[in-house]
Parts: C-alpha cells; structure tokens; sequence
C-alpha cells in the first residue's frame, strides 16, 4: 500500500514539473505563462490573467514597462485573424496601483504599430520574448 502511494506522488510531482504550463518572468509579480495551450499565454499579475481573449505571442520588457504583441481569439478558442496583431502597453507601476485587469489605468491600448515601435525604441534594457 505505501509503495502505491509513492508512486502516485511522484506520478503528479512529474506530471507538475513536465507538465501543462510555461512561465516566463517579467518582475514585480508580473508574468508570461499558459495553461495546457501555448496559443493562449497570457500576461498574469499575482497569478490574475491581464486579458481574455489574446493570445500573446510576444512581449518586449524592461524593469518599468512591458509591451504585448498578440492576436485575438474567440470564445470558442479559434484564432480571428492571423494577419493582424494588437499590441498593448502595460505601465508596470501603474498597474500595480489598480490591478483591475483590462480595466486597468496601466494597461494602454490597444495601440498602433507606429506607437508599438516608438515606444520599443525609448525602452532601455530591454529583453524580447517572442512565441
């Protein structure tokens, strides 16, 4: 009997570590990460996912800033359109300060390409995480 229950506990230990999500850190309880479909990653504050229906599929961040690449999906988890992205602005500060989601003041957009670029450009020390 004991044996069976080492077993199992290594089993779902295993299945935890190998499993169903990828998580990318970009500071101050900020993440990149997926459950079961990376087509679906989002951007998560203390665990709270920041959108509902776009799939990001890259982010270029720094310590202050995290600009979001994605596309969007239906409820019925099909991808809209593959041609085109919106792009979002996350204020890391400011978001902190009123961590509502998509209704939040530091979330900004969607924004145009123009804007995505420009603001790609005044952000030092910046990472890039493409999926």
């Amino acid at each position: 009997m004991k044996k069976k229950y080492i077993i199992l506990i290594m089993l779902v230990f295993f299945g935890l570590i190998i499993g169903c999500d990828n998580n990318t850190s970009l500071g101050d309880d900020f993440e990149a990460s997926y459950v079961d479909i990376p087509e679906y990653r989002n951007i998560y504050y203390k665990q709270q996912g920041i959108f509902s229906s776009l799939g990001v599929n890259q982010i270029i961040y720094n310590r202050d800033k995290i600009l979001v690449r994605g596309y969007l999906y239906s409820n019925g988890n099909t991808r809209l359109d593959n041609s085109s992205y919106i792009y979002y602005l996350i204020d890391k500060k400011a978001y902190m300060m009123d961590p509502s989601q998509q209704s939040s003041m530091g979330l900004i957009g969607p924004i145009d390409f123009e804007q995505y670029k420009a603001i790609d450009r005044e952000l030092k020390d910046k990472k890039t995480k493409n999926w």
